[in-house]
């Protein structure tokens, strides 16, 4: 038994069970320590349950022990010695038991015996509570597993479905930078032609006050010359306007004079006229009456002289 050697298969699947005993016993160690240690309980409980846990400290170092060696060598030599101490020990109590005598062996034996059944009665239900709990640890274990797994996956979706949001917003913010950029290199081209027409308008416009500034120049040089023409041209009328106004009153003077001189005339003529016509009353009286050069052919030899002398006045007048 002691060459028997398992093969590397098997002894990976025995190791493995091995260790999860021994992780299941440790585990199982440590609750009975810290009930021991957080829990009240009554002296023989407490001898029980750290009896217990040194007992499954034990066993588990033997398990290590075992796991150890299987991994190692594929046997399980130290099983078997383990074994063997165990028979030694019960043969050397056997031999010491025999040299006593055969009542005290019998009552020994009977009262061990009952000792062994209540350990094992004691054992086997503390081993039952141990199941027990085991199988609540590890349905627990397994129900946190599977909240972890269902927690796992739904950070995993979670996670998911974020990167597809963040990947989704990269790509739209990808396309709105693509066309702020198109939009940029647009407003940046208008602004170029902008800024282009704008300078030849700016050209145009300079050559187009210079220009306008030749002809106000040239416009003010003509208005003044206008101005000092027509400056001139006042003068001259003033000028003339004033010879008029003495023309026209030296014009007036002798309009008036005229009007005197003829108004003179007037007077004359009504005189002359009034002389006429008291000259023609004056010969018809004297025609009538026979006074003068009208006398009879007796008077006119007495009265030539008289007559020529009046002739005489008359040329005169």
């Amino acid at each position: 038994m002691r060459n028997a050697r398992m093969n590397l298969s098997q002894s990976v699947r025995v190791a493995a069970v091995l260790e999860d005993w021994q992780h299941q016993l440790l585990l199982l160690a440590f609750s009975f320590a810290e009930d021991l240690n957080t829990n009240p309980h009554s002296p023989q409980d407490k001898v029980t349950l750290s009896k217990l846990a040194q007992d499954c400290h034990n066993i588990a170092e033997l398990v290590g022990t075992f796991c150890v060696e299987l991994q190692e060598n594929q046997t399980f030599y130290s099983v078997l010695k383990t074994i063997e101490d165990v028979k030694q020990v019960e043969q050397m109590t056997d031999e010491h038991t025999q040299s006593e005598t055969l009542s005290d062996y019998k009552e020994n034996l009977t009262v061990r015996y009952a000792k062994v059944v209540e350990e094992l009665e004691n054992k086997c239900s503390i081993f039952q509570k141990l199941q027990e709990e085991h199988s609540i640890l590890s349905a627990q274990r397994e129900e946190q597993e599977k909240q972890n797994q269902t927690i796992k996956n739904e950070k995993k979706d979670k996670l998911q479905m974020l990167q597809k949001e963040a990947s989704d917003e990269e790509k739209m913010l990808e396309k709105q930078i693509k066309l702020v950029k198109e939009q940029i290199e647009k407003e940046r081209r208008s602004h170029d032609i902008s800024m282009r027409f704008l300078q030849n308008q700016q050209e145009e416009m300079k050559q187009q006050k210079e220009m306008w500034k030749e002809r106000i120049q040239i416009m003010r040089q003509d208005k003044a010359k206008e101005l000092n023409d027509v400056r001139c041209k006042i003068t001259l009328n003033l000028d003339r306007l004033m010879e008029m106004k003495r023309k026209f009153r030296v014009m007036e003077q002798v309009v008036k004079e005229d009007k005197e001189e003829q108004e003179k005339l007037r007077k004359e003529l009504e005189l002359i006229t009034a002389a006429t016509k008291i000259q023609a009353f004056w010969r018809g009286c004297m025609v009538r009456k026979g006074l003068g050069i009208y006398k009879t052919e007796e008077d006119k030899k007495g009265k030539k002289k008289d007559g020529s002398k009046e002739g005489k006045k008359k040329k005169k007048k």
